[in-house]
């Protein structure tokens, strides 16, 4: 696992390393030092554009240790504003006579060959204004290799967010991954992510999980076992308006591909002969309807999750006045892991919350953030900008694992908290949160030792699924049924037998 960091914590962890005896300017040093170690070789002038604070600083010194070694180097400055530690590095940069431009020409960089981005930093927040904006517009206009010091300039630290921001080859991430780094649009700008260690020793607030974390959950079988052994799901959703009976039976394909042994796909009645001929393997539970719409039958209810290991409710079941009904019962009598998704969360959000803390069920949301606003009644961009923090908070409140779905997952019960960096761009397309709710409830149907690892095991199979989708059919063409006929490999992948040609 990746530990990461609070950009806040790491801050707290540069005074204790100053009140310890380490200077600022010995740790700016090092941060340069770091930086010098991870540019790529070129031939030609280097430009280190630097804007104000340590960021900036962190710049000149890289300066001033690329000129002593020989190299040609300019300084793109845009801002007179230094702190202590930079002014010492900027004075030597004076000592030794390196170049300064302080506004962009008509044909910015033309010189060349490597550009460094020290402009902000991570204690940016806010919107990038003029001169920055059109400093920054230019560098992603160059074509050059751009090595961001810390992170992408214009980029939030917090959130990973920024409309304005340096698109990075190589991000130098100083004294540890901070939440921007994996948040957001981190994927998109920061490039490759090295990390500098400059002798700080910060508390991490959450892990980045990896493919060898999950090795002993998806270790071989043994040949004594059978179907029974790992578990039986029931996929409770469907109504005629989203009726997508291939779909629903690519959730129930998702599911026996990720392990479990048996799936009942619960859905109305009147959906049973469109699913019939897309199901292979897995089982069809007709359910009572009204007017196309799951509709609450105790009876019925208890024959679907008869020796259910598992279960997952939502998917495509549309609104409907007896969706709380049959949210409440499943809460209320089952006793196992329990997904809710889709329209489930849509219900639930409109019920009393206090019935996820009094559920026998191991619960498990697995929100969009627009999902999750609704649930918490926290606005979009508070969910947006703090999604670990708000993730956590409700999770803990409401005694249940939450999954908040992004560019990174968010993985909490409240305490801990495991991000998943994986996945595609062709994974933004209908039908892909369903195909993880189908994930999720299999391997949560064999596998509960660890609940928290394996919910996060489920979204990255799904993750890595969608990465091996997108290289057959790109991300434009991608669908969802396209990740889970991927979902063998991508877990021969995970546990390095990659099969995938």
């Amino acid at each position: 696992m990746i530990d990461l960091y609070p950009p806040a914590e790491i801050r707290a962890a540069e005074r204790t390393a100053m009140e310890n005896g380490i200077s600022e300017i010995e740790l700016m040093r090092r941060a340069a030092e770091g930086i010098l170690q991870a540019l790529p070789k070129v031939d030609g002038t280097i430009g280190i554009l630097c804007g104000k604070g340590n960021n900036a600083g962190d710049g000149y010194a890289l300066a001033y240790l690329l000129a002593r070694d020989g190299r040609s180097v300019v300084l793109y400055r845009f801002s007179e504003k230094r702190t202590t530690a930079a002014a010492h590095f900027y004075e030597l940069c004076r000592s030794e006579e390196i170049p300064e431009r302080t506004a962009l020409e008509d044909k910015p960089f033309t010189d060349c060959r490597l550009l460094v981005d020290c402009l902000f930093g991570t204690g940016f927040h806010g919107k990038v204004t003029s001169p920055f904006r059109e400093v920054i517009e230019a560098v992603n206009a160059s074509g050059l290799t751009i090595v961001s010091a810390d992170i992408p300039s214009g980029l939030s630290a917090e959130s990973g967010l920024g409309a304005i921001a340096i698109r990075a080859t190589k991000t130098v991430a100083i004294g540890g991954y901070k939440y921007g780094h994996i948040l957001g649009r981190a994927r998109d700008l920061c490039g490759e992510i090295l990390v500098c260690d400059i002798g700080l020793q910060p508390l991490s607030d959450a892990t980045v999980i990896e493919d060898h974390d999950l090795a002993s959950l998806l270790s071989p079988r043994p040949h004594h076992s059978h179907k029974g052994t790992y578990g039986t799901v029931t996929l409770l959703g469907g109504s005629l308006p989203y009726s997508g009976a291939a779909k629903l039976s690519a959730i129930a394909a998702a599911s026996l591909r990720s392990g479990c042994g048996i799936v009942r796909l619960a859905l109305p009645a009147c959906l049973a002969n469109a699913a019939l001929p897309y199901l292979l393997e897995a089982t069809l539970c007709p359910m009572p309807h009204r007017e196309g719409r799951l509709c609450f039958d105790e009876e019925a209810l208890e024959v679907a999750f008869s020796g259910t290991s598992s279960g997952a409710i939502g998917m495509g079941m549309g609104r409907s006045d007896d969706n709380a009904k049959i949210l409440e019962w499943a809460l209320e009598n089952l006793s196992i892991p329990l997904v809710i998704d889709a329209d489930g969360l849509n219900t639930l959000a409109e019920m009393d919350l206090s019935i996820l803390s009094k559920s026998k069920c191991q619960v498990v949301l697995t929100p969009h953030p627009k999902e999750f606003s609704r649930l918490s009644g926290i606005p979009m961009n508070e969910v947006l900008s703090h999604p670990i923090e708000q993730a956590r908070s409700f999770a803990a409140e409401h005694g249940c694992i939450v999954l908040l779905k992004g560019t990174a997952t968010v993985v909490t019960d409240g305490r801990d908290a495991l991000i998943v960096s994986r996945g595609s761009g062709g994974m933004a397309t209908a039908g892909s949160g369903d195909v993880l709710s189908g994930v999720l409830a299999a391997i949560l149907a064999w596998s509960q030792e660890d609940l928290l690892l394996t919910v996060a095991a489920g979204a990255h199979i799904c993750g890595v699924a969608g990465e091996i989708a997108v290289l057959r059919v790109g991300t434009i063409s991608q669908v969802a049924s396209d990740t889970v006929r991927a979902i063998p490999d991508a877990i021969y992948r995970i546990t390095e037998k990659d099969h995938t040609n």
